[in-house]
């Protein structure tokens, strides 16, 4: 990971700067305020059996797209600074894969939420009358998506072996 900051002549500190404290610090007070207030959205939908219906279903799982984002940022607030100076390049990827897996699921998730209010709206209905079961596989195929997406650079689409055709500031 040195080897890419001094290639991209960014400054990669071995010590805890104040800039470094507080972005950890405000970073990982996001990071709970998201898990905490997408826990509830999952939860009320859970729980609330007015909510048992697919665009709901959608929001709940951008809920849990947004909470794993929060996990995410979580690991790289744990893994940014200081310690970014000793990342393996297999933590680089996962840390790099959590964040991209997150974002891909979240917009995703946009995406359908917009085409399934669009449909209702057209219809000039409340609800959709898409079926429960095409609502889960329209989840679990953001999923495989997101998590396709996510693992890319990780299963060898990277520049370790071509510098000066890709990115010179990561692997």
């Amino acid at each position: 990971v040195g080897f890419f900051y001094n290639n991209s002549r960014k400054e990669l500190t071995t010590y805890w700067r104040t800039k470094d404290v507080l972005v950890v610090a405000l970073g990982l007070t996001v990071s709970v305020i998201v898990l905490l207030t997408n826990l509830l959205v999952i939860t009320a939908i859970i729980i609330n059996r007015r909510f048992h219906y697919p665009i709901y279903y959608l929001l709940g799982n951008l809920a849990a797209a947004d909470l794993f984002a929060g996990i995410a940022y979580m690991f790289l607030m744990f893994h940014t600074g200081p310690r970014t100076a000793e990342l393996s390049l297999k933590t680089w990827f996962i840390r790099q894969s959590l964040l991209d897996t997150s974002l891909t699921a979240s917009v995703v998730n946009l995406l359908a939420i917009a085409v399934e209010r669009h449909q209702t709206v057209f219809t000039m209905q409340l609800h959709s009358k898409m079926s429960n079961q095409r609502v889960m596989i329209l989840i679990f195929c953001i999923w495989v998506t997101a998590l396709l997406l996510g693992l890319i650079p990780s299963y060898g689409w990277h520049c370790l072996c071509a510098l000066e055709k890709c990115s010179s500031m990561a692997p």
